[in-house]
């Protein structure tokens, strides 16, 4: 027979797990601040990254709670919770929120040159599209045009024209 756990122990276990998802939910919001302070959001994007965060942070704390304590709300659902983001607020935030400013902004720059990258050999890629293609079109505009005449000169039911020395 196994041996049996004290409701103590089983609330302190309920009580961590529940930090843990504070602290995960306290990270969700910070990384959505920091995608704020990191770009300059329009209204519209502003409001789509708010519903997109409670969207994915609202089921991460159902879970938690779940796991937990099976959903029971008892007061330390709501002290492991907010003990947890409100710990992460204090110590974690201020650091990391530069980090994540910072490494973001890295990206996107990263991005931009890449990007700007391939924009530049694309121009390039045009021109020499241009160099050669300006020949060539010539050529199949005066193609078309001699195919053209060609067909202006017989008509159906002529005769097709002879040799120019008879």
């Amino acid at each position: 027979m196994p041996p049996s756990t004290s409701p103590v122990v089983v609330h302190a276990i309920a009580f961590c797990v529940l930090f843990l998802a504070g602290v995960v939910v306290a990270a969700g919001f910070d990384l959505s601040r920091a995608v704020r302070r990191a770009f300059t959001l329009s209204p519209l994007a502003a409001h789509a990254l708010d519903a997109l965060t409670v969207a994915v942070l609202l089921p991460l704390a159902a879970a938690g709670l779940l796991l937990a304590d099976w959903g029971q709300m008892r007061g330390y659902t709501f002290l492991g919770v907010g003990g947890g983001a409100g710990a992460y607020q204090l110590l974690a935030s201020p650091p990391l929120l530069r980090a994540e400013v910072w490494v973001l902004r890295s990206v996107a720059w990263l991005w931009g040159r890449s990007v700007g990258g391939l924009r530049r050999l694309g121009r390039w890629g045009r021109g020499a599209a241009r160099r050669i293609g300006s020949p060539a079109v010539r050529g199949v505009r005066w193609l078309r045009s001699r195919l053209r005449e060609a067909l202006r000169r017989h008509r159906p039911g002529a005769p097709p024209p002879g040799p120019a020395g008879s």
